[in-house]
């Protein structure tokens, strides 16, 4: 029998400066994983500004925590962009 758990994925696009600084802040929160990649290939203007995707896997306590830290200071201050899915992870 296969059980699964409910976890949060959270995709963060950000500018190449602020992925150093951001992975190392999100690592503070001790997430469940978490991954980073350079996304632009050669694009130019507002999509290559958002050059990099970081992904944060955590539980829903943790997703809270993470998302106001995210508003709090990287929206209005950096311009990243993120959104969440629910996802089940098999145990």
């Amino acid at each position: 029998m296969l059980i699964m758990t409910k976890y949060f994925l959270i995709t963060v696009m950000c500018a190449e400066g602020v992925e150093g600084h951001l992975t190392n802040n999100i690592r503070k929160f001790k997430p469940t994983n978490y991954t980073s990649e350079r996304t632009n290939t050669g694009r130019d203007g507002a999509e290559a500004s958002l050059g990099y995707r970081i992904q944060i896997l955590c539980t829903k306590d943790l997703y809270f925590q993470i998302t106001n830290y995210l508003q709090q200071y990287y929206v209005k201050d950096f311009g990243i962009v993120y959104y969440m899915q629910e996802v089940d992870v098999p145990m």
